[in-house]
This record gives structure tokens, C-alpha cells and sequence, in this order.
């Protein structure tokens, strides 16, 4: 069977690494009676994991967080009453196929299957200016049940365009564009139950403008701003009965919250 890995830039998104957690408790969350586990889902979770949780999930009282100890990611002047935040991870609950390397196979198509006979990949290809075949044009990728699993377009062995995944079931989980092989422009995500995820905003690969997140059942998690990757002016925060969390809402610098 052909080994199916992550691929990157079409599965996973990890914003403000190295920064301190923005703890969201979603413990005691139930999915909505349409939820369904994640197909391919790595995490073992009695719910669907929520856009601001940390990628270990915290216990049933939260530890404090490790960059608000004094001068530990505090603001540049050392005060150390800073708070660095980062959101967990927006994945994708799928397997895509390993791309291949430029050169690994010859001719301006390539299809690859499963041992069953049905289609893993199919790419079209190039010849690029060393002389090696190299992906450019559409790309497809199935699921082995036959579903559609992604979509979209290289030029000269980067994504380009528009891109579309699904899980196992034919749900649409993320569309996005990509520029070069970096995220850009409007991009949003679903969960498997068809409730929209994230509404996000990219520029050159990292996270930019406006963001609004949601729990599973369709109410806002949290809003706000970045900028070159970084949580960037007013946030809010709510927590999963609609209340505001005024721990976690505030006006943000270069990830670091500074005022309420």
C-alpha cells in the first residue's frame, strides 16, 4: 500500500510557534447531534478539537501559563506583565499523498493507485529548465474509498491558485489559494459536521488581517486581527455559553497582550 503522509502546507497550520498557549478550555464540549468524528483524526478526543486549543489538551483546571512568570515573554521592556499567545492547530483531517520529488517520474502526466487498482494521485508535469519533469498543473488526490480528497494546481513544483480539500464522507473541509507555494488571501475552514471552523486571512504564507473562529456547534470562539503571523490589536474572546472571557479578550502586539 502506498505510505500516505502529511503534506505540507496543504494540512496543517501552526501559527506563533514557540509562543505560550492561549488555554480555551473545551473540555466539557459536546459535539452537536450532527458531529462526527474526523475521518483520519490522529488526536483521541471526546470532541472535535476547537481552533484555540493548544495542540496537548490542558487538564480539567489549566495550568498557569508558562510566559506569564516575570520577564518570561513579556513585553520588551522586561516587565514580564506581557502575555504571548498562539492558537493550536487548524488541521485537516486528512492523509494527502507524498508528492514526488522533481524527477521521480517521467512525462507530462503521472497516475499513481492504490493496490486495489484505484487512483492515489494524478498530476500533469513539466519539464523545468534543468531538464527534470516537475509538477505543474492540476493535481488531484482521492481517498481510498474512491472520494475526491484535494484539488488544486502547481507551478513549477509549488501550489498555486486555488485548492480544495474533503474528507472521506465528501465533506468540503478547506479552501484556500495559494501564491508561489505560500497560504494567501481568504481561507476557510469546516468541521467535519459541515460547521464552518475558520474564516482566515493570509499573506505570504502567515497569517494576516481579520480572523473569526467558531466552536463545533456554529457560536464564535474568537475574533481579531493579525499581522505578519502575529495576534495584532483587539481580540475577543468567548467562551462556549457566548460570554466574553475577559482573561483572553484584549489588545494584542506582536502577540502579546497588553491591555484589556
Amino acid at each position: 500500500m502506498i505510505r500516505r503522509v502529511l503534506a505540507p502546507l496543504a494540512v496543517l497550520v501552526l501559527l506563533g510557534a514557540g509562543l505560550g498557549w492561549l488555554w480555551v478550555s473545551l473540555e466539557e464540549r459536546s459535539p452537536g447531534p450532527d458531529a462526527a468524528e474526523a475521518p483520519g483524526e490522529g488526536l483521541a478526543r471526546e470532541h472535535e478539537p476547537g481552533p484555540l486549543e493548544p495542540l496537548d489538551p490542558p487538564a480539567d483546571d489549566p495550568p498557569a501559563d508558562p510566559d506569564l512568570d516575570p520577564g518570561a515573554g513579556g513585553p520588551p521592556d522586561g516587565s514580564g506583565s506581557g502575555e504571548r499567545v498562539s492558537l493550536g492547530e487548524i488541521s485537516l483531517p486528512v492523509d494527502s499523498p507524498e508528492r514526488p520529488e522533481p524527477g521521480e517520474y517521467d512525462g507530462p502526466s503521472v497516475r499513481v493507485d492504490f493496490d486495489d487498482g484505484t487512483p492515489c494521485f494524478e498530476a500533469q508535469q513539466s519539464l523545468d529548465a534543468s531538464g527534470n519533469w516537475v509538477l505543474d498543473g492540476r493535481w488531484t488526490s482521492w481517498h481510498e474509498n474512491g472520494q475526491v480528497q484535494e484539488q488544486g494546481w502547481y507551478e513549477n513544483h509549488r501550489e498555486t491558485g486555488g485548492w480544495q480539500w474533503w474528507d472521506e464522507n465528501g465533506q468540503r473541509i478547506a479552501v484556500g489559494t495559494f501564491f508561489e507555494g505560500k497560504r494567501e488571501g481568504s481561507w476557510t475552514f469546516w468541521y467535519s459536521n459541515g460547521v464552518r471552523q475558520v474564516d482566515a486571512q493570509y499573506a505570504d504564507g502567515k497569517g494576516s488581517g481579520f480572523w473569526t473562529l467558531y466552536f463545533d456547534d456554529g457560536q464564535k470562539c474568537a475574533e481579531g486581527q493579525f499581522v505578519d503571523g502575529e495576534l495584532d490589536g483587539p481580540w475577543t474572546v468567548w467562551d462556549e455559553f457566548g460570554a466574553v472571557n475577559p482573561e483572553r479578550s484584549g489588545v494584542y502586539r506582536n502577540g502579546q497582550r497588553i491591555s484589556d
